[in-house]
């Protein structure tokens, strides 16, 4: 099954319309594996993973070289392994990783299961990264594991979720590279949706340079319950996004969480909270950011919800595209040759996808304290 990296605007609730699908597959007999890139790196408490379970879990970005070791530090093909980086091309003697076994070390190893779900998180900023880090140090490594992973066309049969920083820098990362499917997520405001068309445009401008489709799904969210609004804010949508429009969540009480949620299950219980201390309040409510169950859903999100499950799950791997997408990305680092001098950053790549070897003179760009993002 494909790879979904999810973008979109702030608090368009990506999130949440992940954790649906997430869900709704796990009612099909699957159990999908959410992998948290988001600064915020709130995804594990969205879906309830217990705190000692989610502080457990290790963050990708702190094993790197681990990582690296574990899938290229065999590879004769790279006799250097200090030039192996995060888009760095895999060779016949790259070793892969299976997603569809739980026995897999690097799924044993970095990933946590709950509620028939499994979890993996890249890690977020702390005082040390003030100054010298950037989005890319957290999330090369995840693009050099999902690099890794097995493509999925002998047998790989688990659903992978890429929950994204929002905003449009983030496109402009290797990781949407590993997608099979964009999944863009909008609101019907001006801001939500203006960057929705900047991720299509962008999506149209990788389709030309690499000469092959990029498969982008737009959905719709906190779309209005008025069967004429929703209409017409489908309409809208379709005529912004074309047949990359494929479904939209209503607003619904279902949906909510965190205080709205349990005051509003307060109050159904007859517990008066205008009369209530704050403090009276907090004793009664266990104030957790637990997400909704999805029979509770009214009856057009559910039907939205396996549409969209559907044509996500149906989305075609194409390895292909991931190789000329990741070829776009090395091409482009080469500005940096215009800007150091040569004899500080002898860097030219001469790379040829899946022959290039690794070395002095490699082109690949090494993120850290001395990033030029």
């Amino acid at each position: 099954m494909p790879v979904a990296v999810v973008g979109g605007a702030g608090s368009d609730g990506k999130t949440t319309v992940l954790e649906l699908i997430s869900k709704h597959l796990v009612t099909q007999g699957k159990e999908p594996l959410v992998i948290d890139a988001n600064p915020d790196q709130n995804l594990a408490s969205f879906f309830g993973l217990p705190e000692e379970k989610e502080a457990d879990m290790p963050e990708i970005c702190e094993y790197w070289e681990d990582i690296k070791q574990h899938l290229e530090g065999g590879n004769p093909d790279y006799p250097n392994k200090d030039f192996i980086v995060d888009t760095s091309p895999l060779t016949e003697n790259s070793k892969r990783w299976n997603a569809a076994d739980s026995n897999d070390p690097i799924l044993k190893q970095y990933s946590r299961a709950h509620g028939g779900v499994r979890f993996m998180r890249t890690g977020t900023y702390e005082a040390k990264d003030i100054g010298a880090g950037c989005l890319h140090d957290k999330i090369g490594s995840l693009t050099f594991l999902l690099n890794h992973m097995d493509d999925g066309l002998h047998g790989e049969n688990r659903m992978t979720f890429v929950d994204n920083a929002h905003g449009r820098d983030a496109f402009g990362t290797p990781l949407y590279a590993e997608g099979d499917v964009i999944l863009v997520v909008a609101r019907p405001e001006k801001k939500s949706i203006d960057i929705m068309l900047d991720y299509l445009k962008m999506a149209d401008e990788v389709e030309k340079d690499i000469g092959i489709p990029l498969n982008v799904t737009v959905v719709g969210n906190r779309f209005s319950n008025d069967p004429a609004i929703f209409e017409a804010q489908e309409k809208i949508f379709k005529a912004l996004a074309g047949e990359r429009y494929v479904g939209a969540l209503q607003n619904d009480e279902a949906l909510e969480r965190g205080l709205n949620s349990e005051l509003s299950a307060l109050v159904r219980k007859g517990f008066n909270v205008a009369a209530s201390e704050g403090q009276d309040i907090l004793d009664n409510i266990n104030f957790t950011n637990k997400g909704p169950n999805l029979k509770q859903l009214n009856a057009h999100n559910q039907g939205s919800l396996e549409k969209i499950t559907e044509a996500l799950t149906k989305a075609e791997r194409v390895p292909e595209r991931k190789k000329k997408w990741m070829e776009l990305c090395l091409g482009r680092a080469e500005y940096l040759d215009k800007l150091l001098d040569p004899s500080v950053r002898a860097q030219k790549s001469d790379f040829i996808s899946d022959q290039h070897k690794h070395g002095h003179g490699c082109g690949h760009h090494h993120h850290g304290p001395e990033c030029n993002h």
